[in-house]
C-alpha cells in the first residue's frame, strides 16, 4: 500500500487531499479504510485540518466505498479531470469535514485498527 498523496497548501493549510493505491493481492481486507481512517484521525486532531477531500475516477468503485463507509459527502463530478492510462476520466469528489469525523472511542479500537494489518504493513 502506498498513499499517493497528502496535501496540505501552505496558503490553506485547513484543505487537505488525500490519495493512496494498494496491490491487488491486499484489496478487499479493509486496510485502505482502516488506514485512511488513521490519516484522518491525524490530519483533523493533531494537525487541525478541517477538510479533507479524497477524489476516484467515476468507475472506481472500491474508493467510492472507501469515502461513503469513511462518512465522506459526495460532492460532484470533475468531468475529464484526470488524464489516466492515455484517456481523460471523471472524477467523483468526496468531502469529510472535522467536524463530521467520528473519532474511534478509545485507544484499544484505534490499537485494533492497527493489529489485524498485515504484518509486512506494520
Amino acid at each position: 500500500m502506498k498513499f499517493t498523496k497528502l496535501e496540505c497548501p501552505k496558503k490553506s493549510g485547513y484543505l487537505t487531499k488525500i490519495g493512496y493505491f494498494i496491490g491487488e493481492k491486499f484489496q478487499g481486507k479493509g486496510i485502505i479504510t482502516r488506514s485512511v481512517r488513521a490519516v484522518l484521525e491525524y490530519c483533523f486532531d493533531s494537525l487541525n485540518i478541517n477538510r479533507m477531500e479524497l477524489r476516484c475516477a467515476v468507475g472506481n468503485l472500491p474508493s467510492m466505498r472507501v469515502a461513503e463507509r469513511l462518512g465522506f459527502t459526495h460532492e460532484g463530478v470533475l468531468r475529464q479531470e484526470e488524464f489516466l492510462n492515455g484517456i481523460f476520466v471523471d472524477q467523483h469528489v468526496y468531502a469529510l469535514l472535522s467536524e463530521d469525523f467520528i473519532m474511534p472511542t478509545t485507544l484499544t479500537e484505534a490499537a485494533s485498527a492497527i493489529s489485524e494489518l498485515p504484518a509486512t504493513m506494520q
